[in-house]
């Protein structure tokens, strides 16, 4: 836990300031009998003050600021050395103030020669009202050293709270006597009064046993046509991909059925992340993969969310082939060509484990992934394989052997169960780079792009001269592979 430095003097200063109040004492018994400023002053018998008043107070001033200084080097000295707890600057400045209010007290007492009973009858009256008068004020000071000294929060500290059925995530900025200072999700500075904060139902997430993160839920509404075990095995497939592509998520998630509300069923993600993602960004990185797989997956977003099944028909597969092309290599099609390839393309179902492409095999063909997940592996030439890439809903594989007729290049296997593939062979595309050259120009610059990014050759100084050099090459492989170029 972070707190304000507590100040003190050093040990060779605390020493001396110690031993002072010795030499002190000593130097008022040579000069007046006595080691105790006190005993030769008393301001009750007039108001005009003596040398040996101003002795007497300052004795008093020494002794306090002394016991003031020896309590801030055990806080500081304890701070140091513990590992389970810390002393909180408030409390720390609470007991001083204590500290000079007792001393200031009894020399009042000692030196003005009142009784104690009419002394503490007066301040016990004055201490009352002033506590009515500043209540609020005592409260917040009470509340801070609470804070402070339980060790609830702590600068920096990521608490989550639960007010009014919400929930938000807060960053502690600042604790001092009166506020705990907060920074919300849109970057504001919210001021929580101590008393109040301390009646929050909150969870320090930075405090929790082992490194934990912020949980948090996204709710979805989907109508109640869909097979919710479909659903809920596509919403599997976006978490763990936003898991394994995003290191600020853990591995925990949820995802199940919540409630059926008016024709539609509520289906719950829930998630664990690191609590300084903004609640905004995480739920739109959740939401980006939950979308892309169910667009993926042949949803209709655009009214009652409907979901195909496997036996599709030609408008189905156009769906799903549209939803994809814009993310891959077909992405400059337009739909009229987009729907000519739906004619063609194959719907392919696998099962976790199935090996869909052999490295070194001939092929010509490629395979858009509408459901599922595939796994790319290489051979390291020691009869094993090392993974090199997992695919989710939108990716394709095999476009360098459909464009270019280059054997594979690697191993694919099926990653999950009931993974739908849409396949599409050369002779599907073939008509359309007939009809429309200049795709060929296209494709082969993405394909180069593609490839300068994975070698990370954009950023040397020849890369853009490389880079032209590599589109024509592609465009010459694929010219020849169609056309015999």
């Amino acid at each position: 836990m972070n707190h304000p430095k507590i100040f003190a003097l050093s040990r060779p200063l605390w020493l001396l300031l110690v031993l002072s109040n010795f030499g002190f004492a000593f130097w008022l018994n040579s000069k007046f009998s006595t080691y105790w400023g006190w005993t030769t002053s008393h301001l009750s018998d007039g108001v005009d003050l003596a040398n040996v008043d101003f002795l007497a107070i300052f004795q008093f001033f020494l002794f306090s600021f002394s016991l003031d200084m020896t309590n801030r080097k055990m806080a500081v000295s304890f701070n140091k050395k513990s590992t389970t707890g810390q002393i909180s600057a408030i409390l720390v400045q609470t007991i001083s103030v204590g500290i000079y209010s007792l001393v200031g007290l009894i020399g009042f007492v000692l030196i003005y020669d009142r009784s104690f009973s009419h002394i503490l009858a007066a301040t016990g009256a004055i201490g009352v009202g002033v506590a009515y008068v500043f209540r609020e004020i005592i409260a917040n000071i009470v509340a801070s050293i609470q804070i402070q000294a339980d060790g609830l929060i702590g600068i920096n500290d990521f608490i989550q709270t639960y007010q009014n059925s919400s929930t938000e995530i807060y960053q502690v900025v600042q604790l001092d006597y009166s506020m705990v200072i907060l920074r919300d999700k849109y970057d504001y500075l919210v001021h929580v009064p101590n008393h109040t904060f301390l009646s929050w139902k909150y969870v320090n997430v930075s405090k929790q046993p082992g490194k934990r993160g912020s949980r948090r839920k996204i709710d979805l509404e989907i109508g109640t046509q869909n097979d919710p075990e479909r659903v809920l095995h596509i919403l599997e497939l976006a978490i763990k991909y936003v898991i394994k592509t995003n290191k600020e998520f853990d591995d925990w998630h949820a995802i199940r059925v919540s409630k059926l509300n008016e024709g539609v069923l509520v289906y719950i993600i829930a998630y664990e992340c690191d609590p300084a993602i903004k609640m905004i960004r995480s739920s739109d990185i959740v939401l980006r993969a939950a979308l892309r797989f169910m667009k993926s997956a042949g949803f209709n977003l655009n009214t009652d969310v409907e979901m195909t099944q496997p036996d599709e028909d030609v408008n189905h597969i156009t769906k799903r082939l549209l939803n994809i092309s814009r993310m891959g290599v077909l992405r400059f099609l337009d739909e009229r060509q987009i729907n000519e390839l739906a004619k063609s393309v194959s719907v392919v179902q696998c099962e976790e484990g199935d090996h869909l492409i052999k490295q070194g095999d001939a092929a010509d063909s490629m395979y858009f992934i509408s459901e599922g997940s595939l796994e790319v592996a290489i051979a390291d030439g020691r009869n094993s394989e090392i993974v090199v890439a997992t695919l989710w809903p939108g990716d394709c594989v095999g476009e360098m052997s459909l464009l270019t007729g280059e054997p594979r290049s690697a191993n694919v296997k099926v990653k999950s169960s009931s993974t739908i593939l849409l396949e599409l062979k050369k002779a599907d595309l073939q008509p359309i780079f007939e009809n429309n050259p200049k795709l060929v120009e296209q494709i082969s610059f993405l394909l180069a792009t593609r490839k300068a990014a994975n070698d990370k050759l954009l950023n040397q100084e020849e890369a853009e001269e490389l880079l032209r050099s590599r589109v024509k090459d592609f465009t010459k492989k694929i010219l020849k592979f169609f056309f015999n170029n």
